[in-house]
């Protein structure tokens, strides 16, 4: 399978339910790098509840990756406000990228992303952050892969 049997699209309200189940995935995979990853029981509602607010908004992008009609993949990246003491007054934030693993090293993630990109250049954005667990191996080298490089450190304490 390669990426040229794959197709991508700007994500619909009737692509919910399947883009909550890949974020779902996604969390399970995280949770086992690390126990602070885990989220809540309600979860996949509140999830539910973010995803049909953001389809409908132009200030954010949800894209798709389809094999047969299959969803097999997503992106969901933001525009969000910087502090007003940054130069750029609006950056991107990539919330979340998941393919599934059959479909992983096929370009699937690369393509979701340049498609991603694209559109935060139509809106005229010139930045994208993210994060990543520092567990995720696989997770940094994709994003060192497209051009990403560390900033700064997210650090926690339970307290």
């Amino acid at each position: 399978m390669s990426s040229s049997n794959v197709e991508f699209r700007r994500a619909s309200e009737r692509d919910i339910d399947v883009i909550v189940e890949l974020w779902m995935d996604s969390s399970r995979y995280h949770k086992k790098l690390d126990s602070r990853l885990a989220v809540r029981k309600d979860a996949p509602k509140n999830i539910h509840a973010f995803l049909s607010k953001l389809v409908l908004d132009e200030n954010n992008y949800l894209a798709v990756a389809l094999v047969n009609d299959t969803i097999i993949g997503y992106i969901c990246v933001l525009i969000q406000e910087r502090p007003p003491i940054h130069f750029e007054k609006m950056s991107g934030f990539l919330d979340g990228i998941f393919v599934k693993p059959d479909y992983r090293q096929q370009g699937v993630g690369s393509e979701l992303y340049q498609m991603a990109l694209r559109w935060l250049k139509e809106h005229e954005i010139r930045s994208m952050r993210l994060t990543v667990s520092p567990h995720n191996s696989v997770g940094l080298s994709f994003w060192r892969k497209q051009g990403f490089t560390e900033l700064m450190y997210v650090m926690h304490i339970q307290i």
